[in-house]
C-alpha cells in the first residue's frame, strides 16, 4: 500500500463512522415524514422507525446474515439497559420488546430488499399492519408482524 492510500484511510474511516452514527437520525426523518401525526413511541411511527433504522444499519454493514446479528445486536445494547433496569416500568419494558420485534423485522427485510426505496416501502406495509398488543418475549422469535403499544 502506498503512504497516499495509507493517509486516506483514517478519514475515509471516520466518514463511514459518521455515516453509520447518523442512521437513527435518518431512519427518524425518513419515519416522520411517513407517519406525520403519529406518536414518536408506543406508536405505528415507532415500529417503524425501529425497524427502519436496523434494517438500514443491516444494509449499511454489507446486507447479509452478519450485517443483520451485528444490526441486531446494537439494538439490544439499546434496549438491554431498559429491560434490565428494576426502575423501568412495565410499559417500558414492553415498549423495548416491541422494539426489539420490529429491529428483527428490519434487519431481515433489509437482507431481502434490493434499496433503501424497497426497504422502506416493505417496512411501511409491515408497520401499517402492526399488531396492537402484547410483545413479544425478549428472547422469543419475531412472530414475523410488527407489534405495538398504542399511545
Amino acid at each position: 500500500m502506498d503512504w497516499k492510500a495509507f493517509t486516506q484511510l483514517i478519514p475515509r474511516a471516520k466518514a463511514q463512522l459518521q455515516e453509520l452514527t447518523n442512521i437513527p437520525n435518518r431512519a427518524s426523518d425518513i419515519a416522520d415524514e411517513a407517519y406525520p401525526d403519529s406518536a414518536r413511541d408506543a406508536s405505528t411511527k415507532n415500529a417503524y422507525r425501529h425497524a427502519l433504522g436496523t434494517g438500514m444499519l443491516t444494509q449499511a454493514l454489507g446486507g447479509g446474515t452478519l450485517g443483520a446479528v451485528a444490526a441486531k445486536m446494537a439494538g439490544w445494547g439499546w434496549e438491554a439497559p431498559t429491560l434490565l433496569d428494576p426502575r423501568s416500568t412495565p410499559e417500558q419494558r414492553e415498549d423495548s420488546r416491541h422494539d426489539l420485534n420490529a429491529n428483527a423485522i428490519g434487519a431481515a427485510m433489509a437482507m431481502q430488499a434490493r434499496n433503501q426505496a424497497d426497504l422502506e416501502a416493505a417496512l411501511r406495509s409491515y408497520a401499517d399492519v402492526a399488531r396492537v398488543g402484547q410483545a413479544p418475549g425478549a428472547f422469543a422469535r419475531s412472530p414475523g408482524q410488527m407489534t405495538r403499544t398504542l399511545r
